[in-house]
Order: structure tokens, then C-alpha cells, then sequence
């Protein structure tokens, strides 16, 4: 998935991982 991160270069692929990470946390909670 990294190589369509750098694909997009709009945002960092830092904050892209925590994003995808808090949505699956929140629909397993959820």
C-alpha cells in the first residue's frame, strides 16, 4: 500500500497508517 501512498504525494505516509489504524479500531469497537 505504501507505493499507492507515494502515488497520491498529498499527504505523508506517516499520519496515512494511524488513520487506516483508528478507523479499524473504531469499526471493531464500533
Amino acid at each position: 500500500m505504501a507505493h499507492q501512498a507515494h502515488s497520491y504525494h498529498m499527504v505523508d505516509p506517516s499520519p496515512w497508517p494511524n488513520f487506516g489504524a483508528a478507523a479499524a479500531l473504531l469499526t471493531t469497537s464500533g
